[in-house]
């Protein structure tokens, strides 16, 4: 949070503000100030000492002053720089500041500065306004109000009875808590009865509350203002402190020169560029034997698509006895030399991402294979801890602050961004091959450390039978793509555009009126105001319309109801067909028919290995796996995915593979409970029986019922489930059936919800993280096979637990046994896995087809 909120901004003047040990001045005042509060936990108390040592890398002013609470100093910090014209910032989410907030009067000299309340938890910066309409009184206000309210979290009493919407409505009628009181004495009979009960009786209460939430603007302070200025920070000294706590990815990107040539006197050399690919043969043959090169691509736009300007490699080489890294530079214009290298087999490479270096490299002038792919730090690091940088995707900068614990610069400080930005080819040369170079390295140092992780946290044969070989069949699949008919398709997209517009009618004639149907802000007005519809819940600008909500507003059918509910408005149904239509329009037709390549006339997705912590693959640009199974559009969609003609005119299909209930069966396989296992030998409908495909659609209470009731029946799993939580909280992490791991750290956690979630993490890894190793299993057993079934077949898709095929007609039933035979016999289970296959010239076809 510190290093966020100053990134790219430095203030004039600051201080971090803490409590002092000890008794305050409030205490004093009220001894039981504060007593509801639990005792600091010790493990927060441990690490008092380290966030001084941060605070004070960073050069920011600290203040701990005896006998005062932070907030008092805060407050007459705050007054005193606001009296002389500056724009304070109170970094808190604490309400109590809310009194101190104000804006600037360019008319009255005393107030020309101005205070705002800034909550960095939530991003939201509090003017008056937003004062005003968070607690629905001005910020002179908030001392009253809360002497009315009182706050239980700092045993401030209030008065009894009165809530916040009271407090706020009787502010609003007479101003202070004074004239309340005033009114009171004078008029009794103008308050509720209630009300006027509270307040006779919560005189004495308020008084003493509105004295302890009063912040002391004009309190004696050790320091004036003008002490508290900011000198620059050191980066050095930044780092070395965030390396100590282990904070690898706040690390300062922009480092000193001194700092770079520190680390470069650790070990880093600089790179050699070049000018003769006879030189750079030279160093790759003197190369020991068995030490891989790390090479590295840069491209321009799109790994498939884009343009190969040139790659990094970093060679080790003798050197007077010992073996040095040496960064190497190879601009495109060289890279055709190199061809014997890349595609030699035995060349052992360690690279980052070897799946879009393989894509840059084939789509390269005529096209080079890459081989000899040994080691690839990215999916290394996933395998490692998948959690860890997932919001990185474990991309290369990421991997080498947590492992490397340094940065590295990016390309983006040598093209800029923006309509500025500078193409690769346009920069000068040696500032890239620099870079590159430099990131070249270290993937190198990388390797040595991740390898032994992979070992220590057993993942050494998923990483070596799974992920490592499955890179080149995924970049042969985003190479292929899958074909598309743009003509279908922009038919589809016209219908649901008519549809739209339909429905669009159809809503507002409901409304009876014309309004924006995609503003939130609008629709919960049509909804709630002049609808008059019950509020289902509210969010911090208004109502809620998500799809829950109006899930829970549309009009039940009858069989169910017996009978129409007030409650509910047909507009609530047609608003969620709008929606599943503008989405169709948005997420699929509109952006299936601009990622169709013009010189394939297919869709090349790319599928992402290191995204889904279960295991599971994911397509991205555009996604595919989340093309609607069961409306007609969605069906209609994948009618649009079709097979076409290969080169020489022969006809093409689809074979479309798809499980049955493979995450039931493993769930059955791994519980071992005997009626689950005996359902699925003996061919029962589990679904059926157990009511599980119905929790879909009905309440909270029903699906609790059907859950009782599947445990009920099939008590193994109930134990099975918990014996999965229980190991995970003991080792910190779940398995797959092939040993994947994923860490759950929410298992530690003191929140019930979060830990809940972990234990349902701990339950569902085992499953879903199994059907995902499953299906990368039998690509990989398909891939190997299908060029004997069929030379020119070729694997196009995965859809979660589908694969789709496109190959000759007259391949098709062999392909489809072959696919059928290895999906179904993968791996040995408990239980018999069952895989459907079907056979037509689109998708949509095939999956409407018979099952061969």
């Amino acid at each position: 949070m510190f290093t966020k909120l100053f990134s790219g901004k430095r203030p004039t003047l600051g201080a971090v503000i803490f409590d002092p040990p000890g008794p305050t001045v409030r205490d004093a005042k009220y001894a039981e100030s504060k007593a509801q509060r639990p005792p600091m936990p010790k493990e927060l108390a441990q690490q008092l000492p380290l966030i001084d040592s941060l605070v004070r890398a960073y050069n920011y002013p600290m203040l701990r002053v005896p006998g005062l609470e932070a907030d008092d100093v805060i407050a007459t910090l705050a007054e005193a720089a606001v009296l002389v014209g500056h724009e304070v910032v109170i970094v808190s989410s604490d309400k109590d500041f809310a009194q101190l907030v104000r804006d600037s009067d360019a008319s009255d000299r005393a107030s020309r500065g101005s205070c705002k309340m800034h909550d960095s938890l939530r991003d939201v910066l509090f003017d008056a306004e937003l004062v005003r309409k968070k607690w629905g009184v001005a910020p002179s206000q908030m001392v009253d109000l809360q002497a009315l309210v009182g706050d239980a979290a700092d045993n401030v009493p209030g008065v009894a009875g009165i809530g916040q919407k009271g407090a706020g409505q009787l502010l609003e009628e007479h101003g202070t808590l004074e004239e309340i009181f005033a009114k009171l004495a004078s008029d009794p009979g103008s308050f509720k009865p209630r009300t006027r009960t509270s307040l006779e009786a919560g005189i004495d209460a308020a008084r003493l509350s509105r004295e302890l939430v009063l912040l002391d603007r004009h309190a004696a302070l050790p320091v004036a203002l003008a002490d508290l200025t900011i000198p620059e920070p050191d980066p050095r000294v930044v780092n070395d402190a965030l390396k100590a706590l282990e904070f690898y990815s706040l690390l300062s990107h922009q480092e000193t020169a001194a700092a770079k040539a520190e680390q470069r006197a650790e070990g880093r050399s600089e790179f050699l560029q070049f000018a003769e690919i006879d030189a750079l043969k030279d160093h790759l043959a003197a190369t020991p034997t068995g030490q891989p090169t790390a090479l590295l691509g840069v491209w321009e736009g799109r790994a498939r698509a884009g343009h190969l300007v040139g790659l990094g490699v970093c060679v080790a080489v003798p050197e007077d006895g010992a073996t040095a890294a040496t960064p190497l530079w190879v601009p495109a214009r060289q890279i055709e030399a190199l061809r014997g290298w890349l595609e030699d087999a035995d060349a052992p490479k360690i690279v980052h991402d070897g799946r879009q270096l393989a894509l840059a490299l084939r789509d390269f002038s005529q096209g080079i294979t890459l081989r000899g792919v040994e080691f690839d730090t990215q999916l290394a690091s996933f395998l490692v801890d998948p959690n860890l940088l997932i919001n990185e995707h474990h991309e290369l900068h990421a991997v080498v602050k947590e492992y490397l614990h340094r940065t590295l610069p990016a390309l983006k400080d040598l093209t800029g961004g923006g309509k500025a930005q500078k193409s690769l080819e346009t920069l000068e040369e040696s500032s890239l091959a620099q870079l590159v170079a430099e990131h070249a390295q270290a993937v190198r140092a990388l390797e040595p450390i991740l390898r032994p992780l992979l070992v220590e946290r057993a993942q050494g044969e998923v990483y070596r039978d799974v992920e490592l070989p499955l890179g080149p069949i995924l970049a042969q699949m985003e190479y292929d793509g899958i074909g598309v008919d743009l003509q279908e398709l922009a038919r589809i997209g016209d219908e649901l555009v008519a549809q739209r517009s339909a429905l669009t009618t159809v809503i507002h004639g409901l409304a009876g009126r014309s309004f924006n149907i995609g503003s939130p802000k609008q629709l919960g007005d049509v909804l709630f105001e002049e609808l008059k519809l019950p509020i289902v819940k509210r969010t911090k600008s208004g109502y809620s319309t998500d799809a829950e909500v109006l899930e829970k507003l549309a009009p039940k059918p009858l069989s169910r109801l017996g009978n129409a509910d007030p409650k509910t408005h047909p507009i609530a149904t047609e608003i969620l067909r709008y929606r599943l239509v503008d989405k169709l329009i948005n997420t699929y037709t509109d952006v299936l028919q601009r990622s169709v390549d013009p010189r394939t006339g297919r869709v090349h997705c790319t599928f992402q290995q290191t995204v889904g912590v279960t295991g599971r693959l994911i397509t991205t640009d555009p996604d595919l796996q989340r093309t609607p199974v069961k409306t007609d559009e969605g069906k209609r969609i994948r009618d649009a995915f079709v097979a076409q003609p290969l080169a020489d005119g022969t006809a093409t299909c689809i074979v479309d593979a798809d499980w049955s209930q493979i995450e039931l069966r493993l769930l059955a396989h791994l519980s071992g409970d005997p009626l689950l296992v005996d359902a699925f030998v003996n061919h029962a409908d589990v679904h059926g029986a157990t009511a599980l495909g119905q929790l879909l659609g009905v309440s909270r209470k029903e699906a609790s019922d059907y859950i009782a009731g599947y445990f009920a029946a099939y008590a193994g799993v109930k134990t099975w489930v918990a014996a999965m939580v229980e190991r995970a909280d003991r080792l910190g992490y779940a398995e797959t059936l092939l040993g994947r791991r994923r860490i759950i750290p929410d298992l530690a956690s003191q929140s019930p919800m979060t830990r809940s979630f972990g234990e349902r993490v701990a339950a569902n890894t085992p499953v879903q993280g199994s059907a995902a190793d499953l299906c990368k299993l039998a690509m990989l057993h398909i891939a190997a096979k299908l060029p004997a079934v069929s030379p020119r077949g070729r694997m196009v898709l995965q859809v979660h637990d589908e694969l789709l095929f496109e190959v000759p007609e007259s391949d098709a039933v062999a392909v489809a046994a072959m696919v059928k035979h290895e999906m179904e016999h993968v791996l040995e289970l408990r239980v018999p896995l069952v895989a459907e296959v079907r056979i037509g010239k689109s998708w949509g076809a095939a999956k409407a087809a018979t099952a061969v």
